[in-house]
């Protein structure tokens, strides 16, 4: 478990050093129309202050049961679903807009909130809990496909109208890689893998 933790901390560690790096890189030439001063500077500080907040968070998960988890999947999920389709609706006061032809972000004061980032973290609770739950029907159809499936597809179609291709691929991949871990047959993933590339 240790070699386990270790090395995830390492990998975290390594992308968010290299993301920093690339920030830095695609942004220190960039000025600020109205001060006509460089803004990578700027962008990095931003984006440390938001790493130191989000090694809070980790450090606070840490010291969390993660059995609440299995009470608050259900909640988060529906929630998640509820911002999703929130989202592509025009709401009043510019609290969503269309930008570059996606709808993607709420336009919140001082910030930008994009729920399909939310709904990452909802699903993979949500499909966990499910594994946990039904672990020994899992290399059913019924139990192993169709169910998670409906789940999966419930957050993909919701994130691909917005449209955001790269966040249904990562989402996809990454729940058939938790149905596999959960004890899915290959061949139960590996066919709707292959449906889904075909399209």
């Amino acid at each position: 478990m240790k070699v386990a933790v270790t090395t995830l901390a390492f990998c975290v560690a390594a992308l968010l050093a290299l993301g920093l790096v690339m920030l830095y890189s695609a942004s220190m030439t960039m000025v600020d129309q109205r001060t006509h001063s460089e803004v990578g500077a700027h962008y990095l500080r931003l984006q440390l202050v938001w790493c130191a907040f989000g090694f809070v968070l980790c450090l606070a998960a840490t010291a969390l049961d993660y059995q609440w988890l299995n009470k608050a999947a259900w909640p988060l999920f529906i929630f998640a679903l509820v911002l999703l389709a929130l989202v592509l609706l025009p709401l009043p006061h510019g609290i969503t807009k269309k930008i570059n032809g996606a709808h993607r972000w709420f336009i919140l004061p001082g910030m930008r909130l994009q729920p399909s980032e939310f709904a990452k973290l909802a699903l993979i609770i949500m499909l966990a809990w499910y594994g946990d739950r039904c672990q020994r029907q899992m290399q059913t159809w019924k139990r192993g496909v169709i169910l998670p499936g409906l789940l999966i597809v419930s957050v993909l179609g919701l994130v691909f109208v917005e449209p955001d291709r790269g966040t249904t691929i990562l989402l996809a991949a990454v729940s058939g890689s938790l149905l596999l871990a959960a004890g899915v047959r290959w061949k139960h993933v590996l066919i709707p893998a292959a449906a889904g590339a075909a399209e």
